[in-house]
């Protein structure tokens, strides 16, 4: 199923998937001792969540478009 075509894109449709976020959680728990539930919260969370990535992409974004070296493929 990963060698599909559209493989990476796949599994990002699949991490985005409230389902797959709430059996994560569950299968942490249950194995994970160490199991940060209050930090599970905020990353279940689906508008802190979006607001986070949110901010990450468009910091991601801003370092691509004014890096030097991305200039040169230019």
């Amino acid at each position: 199923m990963l060698k599909a075509k559209d493989g990476d894109f796949f599994i990002s449709d699949w991490l985005r998937n409230k389902n797959t976020t709430e059996f994560l959680g569950i299968w942490e728990s249950v194995y994970n001792t160490g199991f940060n539930y209050c930090e599970f919260a905020i990353i279940k969370s689906q508008a802190e969540r979006l607001l986070q990535l949110n901010t990450i992409a468009i910091t991601q974004m801003k370092s691509l478009l004014n890096s030097k070296q991305i200039k040169k493929l230019k």
